[in-house]
């Protein structure tokens, strides 16, 4: 079934697996890049969805980054 209610997303990122010190403010739902402006080390990625009514998903599959 079509995905009707995407509000937007929510990146959550920090220097541990699981353990995101960190996140952007919501992004809408049709951006699809971000730009953070981050010191070097390695990071863990997350990302979640929001609804309309601004119910948030369970954190995405991590993503580790090397800056």
């Amino acid at each position: 079934t079509p995905l009707t209610d995407l509000a937007g997303f929510k990146v959550y990122y920090g220097s541990s697996s699981r353990t995101y010190d960190d996140s952007t403010a919501m992004l809408p739902a049709g951006q699809l890049q971000i730009e953070l402006a981050l010191p070097a080390g390695e990071y863990y990625f997350a990302v979640t969805a929001i609804d309309d009514e601004g119910n948030e998903s369970a954190y995405s599959n991590e993503v580790i980054k090397q800056i």
